[in-house]
């Protein structure tokens, strides 16, 4: 007998008790009944897209409902990628001259790399990471440099405690 989840409904409800929530609780949130919910969980009818939108907006991770599969260990956060914008924003503001799309990429994509570092950090209950060189990287990227790799120049390491 197979432990793996095989059904969308299976998987559909997993992602529902993970989040600690009821049918009807799930259902509600959602803008469905509490036999629509129940009806999906079973397989008796298939959840349509404008659901799975709504799922996806409340936590479900919807790539493993639809496929079994969760998403990449190297995805971050929504929050995490607005908190990496808004610091972007600021660098390029601070840099003081106009920064071409492809050099705000840049600068979007080393931030959310540090962001998202910090972001682990959290989950495990960990000191928050160091991040070196941001700044070094930041000024580079605004100098108009085009030989700058993504996560060049920035280090990332725990922090050692102090107790």
């Amino acid at each position: 007998m197979s432990t793996e989840m095989e059904t969308i409904g299976e998987r559909l409800k997993a992602e529902r008790l993970r989040l600690g929530l009821t049918q009807a609780e799930f259902g509600e949130a959602l803008g469905v009944a509490k036999n629509v919910q129940s009806r999906y969980e079973r397989g008796d009818r298939s959840p349509d897209p404008v659901y799975l939108a709504a799922i996806a907006r409340s936590g479900v991770d919807v790539l493993y409902v639809l496929t079994g599969k969760r998403l990449p260990e190297n995805a971050i956060s929504l929050d995490a990628a607005r908190v990496a914008a808004g610091q972007a924003y600021k660098a390029a503001q601070a840099l003081g001259n106009d920064l071409s799309v492809e050099q705000f990429e840049r600068l979007f994509v080393t931030l959310c790399d540090t962001t998202a570092a910090r972001e682990e950090a959290q989950k495990a209950s960990g000191p928050e990471p160091e991040v070196k060189g941001v700044h070094k990287v930041v000024q580079r990227i605004g100098a108009g440099s085009n030989n700058v790799q993504i996560g060049s120049g920035v280090k990332v390491s725990q922090k050692k405690s102090t107790t």
